[in-house]
């Protein structure tokens, strides 16, 4: 999702899921935040750290 900027429905067929939103819940109730969330903070972070 970070470096090709793909949407949660893409990542979630990438990893065998059928629907989206299931995808989505099921990752915020691992991780704390929905996914979309967790690829911004990864853009950012990355984009700082290329800027090195």
């Amino acid at each position: 999702m970070v470096v090709h900027g793909d949407t949660a429905a893409r990542a979630a067929a990438a990893v065998g899921f059928r629907s989206a939103s299931h995808f989505s819940r099921d990752y915020r109730e691992a991780y704390g935040r929905p996914p979309a969330a967790d690829a911004v903070v990864a853009r950012a972070q990355l984009a700082l750290a290329t800027a090195v």
